[in-house]
């Protein structure tokens, strides 16, 4: 059965200096690759999306992967984190 998740804050390990543009991406835990959600997500200072993401047609029962990218750093600097469906 197919079902969906949202992201509403990253909990990253330092809070960021300012609000940033950043990249979502996502993955099944067994998967290879990861497939992007979003090139443009605003995150608040605090972690907190400014628009929540929704991510559908995945798997009831799965653990997940995200991944973040601050689209302003380079080389980009990956934040990670796990969701069960």
């Amino acid at each position: 059965m197919a079902t969906q998740i949202t992201v509403n804050k990253f909990d990253f390990p330092v809070e960021p200096s300012g609000s940033s543009v950043f990249t979502l991406e996502y993955k099944l835990f067994s998967d290879p690759g990861w497939t992007l959600q979003n090139s443009s997500v605003f995150v608040n200072t605090d972690g907190s999306l400014a628009v929540p993401e929704v991510i559908s047609g995945l798997t009831e029962g799965q653990l997940y992967y995200l991944r973040a990218s601050n689209n302003c750093d380079s080389p980009a600097d990956y934040f990670y984190q796990q969701v069960q469906t």
